[in-house]
Formats: C-alpha cells, sequence, structure tokens
C-alpha cells in the first residue's frame, strides 16, 4: 500500500566484516560533545578502513564547526560536505579500482554508491557488477541501493541481474529481484498516462515483466523483510509485492475496476457498482490535497451536473470536519467513501499510499479504466471525460426512426 519509493539519498558505511550502520550524507546530525570527536577509533585493518578513518575524523570535525555557526557559515559548510564527499569519493573508487577483488574493494564502492548520485557513481557500480556480485555483503547492500537515486540507473540494473545470477545467497537474490520489480512498477507509473499505441505497448511489456518478478518473490522470497518507506514500518517483500502485483493485474487501463463497498461522511453504505451506466471520476484525495486538484474536480461536478457523470471520492484523512470544510458543498454527483482506518482498507486495496494527496481513476459507463492521472498531471484530462459521457449519452439514446 504504497506510492513507489521516495528519492532520498542514503550514506552507507560498510565495515570490513560487512554492511554496518547508515549514516547519513552530506548533512547529518553534528556530534553534541567534543567527546565524540576524539573518541578513540579502532585500528585500521586494511587501506578502506584508513581512508574511512579519515573521511569519519573530517566529517566530525567539521559537523562540530557547522553547530557552532551562524546560518550563514552553516549554508557554506553544507556545500563543503558535498565537496569533500566528493573528493573522498574520488579516493574510494581509486582504491577499488586499483585493488577490484579485494575483499575491502566491495566496502569502498559501497561508500561511492551511497555518497555520489548518478551518474558519477556508475563506475562503481559496474566494478561491483564485474566482481562483486556474488559478495555475501550484496543483500545489505540492496537495501541500501533501495530508495536511492542509483536504484533507477541502468548501471543498477545490470547489477541486479548479475546478484540474480551469480549469488548463491537467497537474501541477495530476493532483494535483487524485488528491487528490479520495484524499478519496473516505478517505470509503469510514469509511463501509464501515455496514450498512444507505442506508450500502450510499452505500458503493457514493462507491467507484465514486473508482474512476473513479483509473482517469483512472493513465491520464492515472500518471507524477507523490509522497510515500507510511504509507510514507515517494518513488513516483509512479500507483503509489498503482493500489493504491487495486485495493482499491476487489476487496476491498469483496459481492466474492470474492482468493485468498492464502503460509507460515506454520514455511514451511508456506498458501492462502486451501483453507478454502471455513468462516467466515474473516482478521485483519491486526503485533507491534505492541493487546491488545484479540488477546483478541477468541483469545475467538473459543476458543468456536467445533468449528465451521466459521477465523482466518486475516496478519502482517508484524519480529521473529518476538515474534509468536510475542503470538500464543502459538493453537489449531487459527488459522492465519497470516507476510507477511515490503519490502515485505510480502500486505498490499501488500491495500492495508493499516505503520501498520495491525489489520484485520479476515470472509469467508462461500464466500469472499466480509461484514464489514470496524478495531480501533476490533468492536461487533457478533462477532454477524456468529455469523450466518455458524450458516448454514454449516445449509447442511451433511443434509435432515431428512419
Amino acid at each position: 500500500m504504497r506510492r513507489f519509493f521516495p528519492i532520498v539519498v542514503l550514506g552507507c558505511v560498510f565495515a570490513a566484516a560487512g554492511c554496518s550502520d547508515m549514516i547519513t550524507h552530506s548533512g547529518s546530525t553534528p556530534p553534541s560533545t567534543p567527546d565524540e570527536v576524539v573518541k578513540p577509533q579502532p585500528k585500521p585493518s586494511n587501506p578502506y578502513e584508513a581512508l574511512l578513518a579519515e573521511y569519519q575524523g573530517e566529517y566530525r570535525r567539521a559537523s562540530v564547526a557547522a553547530s557552532e555557526a551562524d546560518d550563514a557559515a552553516r549554508a557554506s559548510a553544507r556545500e563543503n560536505f558535498v565537496a569533500r564527499d566528493a573528493a573522498f569519493a574520488s579516493k574510494f573508487y581509486e582504491l577499488a579500482r586499483k585493488e577490484p577483488d579485494a575483499p575491502y574493494a566491495f566496502d569502498a564502492l559501497a561508500w561511492v554508491v551511497g555518497h555520489i548520485p548518478p551518474p558519477d557513481n556508475g563506475g562503481a557500480l559496474r566494478i561491483l557488477t564485474k566482481s562483486h556480485a556474488a559478495d555475501p555483503r550484496v543483500a545489505s547492500f540492496c537495501l541500501a541501493l533501495r530508495g536511492s537515486p542509483a536504484h533507477l540507473t541502468g548501471a543498477a540494473d545490470a547489477f541486479l541481474h548479475a546478484v540474480i545470477e551469480k549469488n548463491k545467497a537467497r537474501d541477495a537474490r530476493g532483494y535483487a529481484i524485488f528491487l528490479l520489480a520495484e524499478r519496473l512498477h516505478f517505470e509503469y507509473r510514469a509511463l501509464r498516462t501515455r496514450d498512444d499505441a507505442k506508450g500502450r505497448e510499452e505500458v503493457a511489456e514493462t507491467s507484465k515483466t514486473a508482474v512476473d518478478l513479483f509473482k517469483d518473490v512472493i513465491e520464492h522470497f515472500s518471507d524477507l523483510p523490509i522497510e515500507d518507506l510511504a509507510a514507515g514500518r517494518t513488513t516483509t517483500i512479500g507483503d509489498l509485492a503482493g500489493h504491487d502485483r495486485f495493482e499491476l493485474r487489476f487496476l491498469t487501463v483496459g481492466k474492470t475496476a474492482p468493485e468498492i463497498k464502503g460509507k460515506d461522511f454520514d455511514a451511508v453504505e456506498l458501492k462502486l457498482g451501483d453507478f454502471r451506466g455513468q462516467v466515474v471520476l473516482l478521485m483519491f484525495w486526503s485533507d491534505e490535497a492541493d487546491d488545484a486538484s479540488l477546483a478541477f474536480a468541483r469545475e467538473l461536478g459543476t458543468r456536467l451536473a445533468a449528465r451521466p457523470f459521477m465523482i466518486l471520492g475516496v478519502d482517508g484523512g484524519a480529521d473529518l470536519e476538515i474534509v468536510r470544510d475542503r470538500l464543502g458543498s459538493a453537489g449531487p454527483n459527488w459522492k465519497t467513501f470516507w476510507d477511515d482506518g490503519d490502515p485505510p482498507p480502500i486505498r490499501t486495496e488500491w495500492n495508493v499510499d499516505e503520501t498520495t494527496t491525489t489520484l485520479f481513476y476515470l472509469l467508462d459507463a461500464d466500469g472499466v479504466i480509461r484514464n489514470i492521472r496524478p495531480a501533476h498531471d490533468l492536461k487533457g484530462l478533462d477532454v477524456a471525460i468529455d469523450k466518455l459521457v458524450e458516448a454514454t449519452e449516445k449509447a442511451a439514446a433511443p434509435p432515431t426512426a428512419e
């Protein structure tokens, strides 16, 4: 029940024995006391650990200095953090490039991927693909890679395929397959608004591949733990794969929308199927929905009030009174499911996460999904609605006498 992962930047520090705790990249909380800066560190056992100790020492000293500076100096310090990471990334990369098969090369390359955004970290991923795809630490690296900008790159794609082919560790293979499926799911959502023939073909191919990968996850790796980045909870890759696979199988353009049963703000029973014969704009929204989306829906409701058109809202907002106030007088052709619950049941089934404030599904008079639009991409949706309404009226009109 989530929109695909939010894009964040992760700083990963991998110890020689395995993946250690994550640190925040270029802006973590400064040490609270000077004692933390001078805390004795273990003696480095390899070149990576020596370079990492050098980096951490500079980072801690700079963090303390930034915490004692004014706002202007802090802004400058943030820029210095980024420059420092870039400089050290070159050192870590060169260390791994000279000895690509050394065990510590994996840690150095993982550091680069965690601290430097694409495309500059592509070289590190390529060495990881060639020399370390079978490393047992890959499972932890996959968890760090997920949610980072590097996840969406071709270099990461090649790395994950290599892990699936070469790594004997079950968790490494499972996470690699899941990350590939998630990337394709994200790609599907970026493509699904396209209405040209090539776009529809790409959507179908992308969703089919993702469905097959998610099926593999569910059947063979469903128990592996993972963080639900949108909901902020720990779950399993089987749970997340199940929601995403359901969306790709049943909630795409051309599929008949699943039934929705619930209650409105006044506890009156509502069913999506009761509105067959009308064009339905299914609007997932919350009390944080942007004003433009609400204004767009209100204008449609007013303009098409006497025609076969219905807006069905699905609201999972935390405060009913705020939602009522924002909705105002919506008119007779606007009804709303009050999707109360933790997690909200309708949004959960339709795989709409808590971070999505507005999402539109356009259904024709037979309940078939004809268009899907996020709030930031409403261009042409009103035209599509008008065409469906006109077609519905024409189909319902009595035949004219010859």
